[in-house]
């Protein structure tokens, strides 16, 4: 009988102290590229993966995964007849202990046929292991492993990671899957914006994942916020007849800093603006991660 295959909607969400903004897009990349790798490695296939980062977590949804390994079939051979039946067509030590390593009784150990005459076989059906069940060793090993530039020590559980861990959120459509990693308690409970919304938040299921952080004033998709803050600088730009200079390192630095964007005019007094362009531009971007809008009209 051919097993049934089960597939299910997969929220892996780690919550942490905020990350290094400059690497926070590559962490993400490299996270989803860890867990996914590991998960096929494992036999556990799935239609899509979507990656997702903010300042205080790296998250990712997995579509119509597998929750379930597949049933593997496991054959053994042991001692020769020769070997395995004494004169008196007893079973001797050697089949014993053939049997013994199999988990069977002497009763049922069977001959088969092989190039090298009939040897005891022994063949089983091993059942896989459910995802609930890999999903923490898994974890814990690509978190561990996750490239990072330093790493903290978490001295409670004697493990690293890039920041402290502070909650982890595992859902399967729409179960919670409870286990521990990294000393933490796995659940549905998320957080929203730091100064928005600070107290645990429940996500109804993965599909709502998204949507619910952003009733909570939180992003999630990098290159949403990424798309959002470009777009709103030019759009600024314009109205002020300017152009905005934007370094690529310094819109994904920013993007890496903030949960809910928002753009905002300032102004200088003109006194400072006498120094070359260059140096305001570079200050500007280095130490206070603005965005300078250049006049159009000088």
């Amino acid at each position: 009988m051919m097993n049934t295959i089960h597939t299910s909607d997969l929220l892996i969400e780690i919550g942490c102290e905020e990350l290094p903004a400059k690497s926070l897009y590559a962490m993400e990349q490299a996270f989803g590229t860890a867990v996914s790798q590991a998960l096929q490695t494992l036999g556990i296939s799935f239609a899509t993966l979507q990656a997702f980062s903010t300042p205080r977590r790296l998250a990712l949804c997995f579509k119509a995964i597998l929750t379930q390994q597949a049933s593997t079939t496991q054959s053994k051979q042991g001692p020769t007849k020769a070997l395995a039946l004494d004169a008196q067509g007893q079973w001797t030590p050697a089949a014993l202990g053939f049997a013994a390593s199999c988990g069977i009784e002497a009763k049922d150990l069977l001959f088969e046929a092989t190039d090298k005459g009939e040897r005891l076989t022994h063949t089983q059906t091993v059942a896989g292991k459910s995802l609930n069940a890999l999903l923490p060793p898994l974890l814990t090993k690509v978190l561990m492993d996750l490239p990072v530039g330093k790493r903290m020590r978490l001295a409670q559980v004697g493990a690293s990671f890039s920041r402290p861990i502070q909650w982890i959120v595992l859902l399967l459509d729409d179960q919670p899957i409870q286990t521990d990693i990294f000393g933490i308690r796995s659940d549905r409970f998320s957080r929203g914006h730091r100064f928005h919304h600070p107290e645990p938040l429940a996500i109804p299921n993965v599909d709502a994942y998204a949507s619910t952080l952003k009733q909570t004033k939180v992003m999630v998709s990098f290159t949403e916020r990424l798309d959002f803050i470009q777009k709103a600088l030019q759009r600024l730009a314009a109205e002020q007849k300017a152009s905005a200079v934007i370094p690529e390192a310094l819109l994904n630095e920013v993007t890496g800093l903030v949960e809910w964007p928002s753009v905002l005019l300032g102004s200088f007094k003109k006194d400072f603006l006498a120094i070359p362009q260059e140096v305001l531009t570079s200050s500007m971007n280095t130490h206070q991660k603005c965005f300078a809008l250049m006049d159009m009209q000088q």
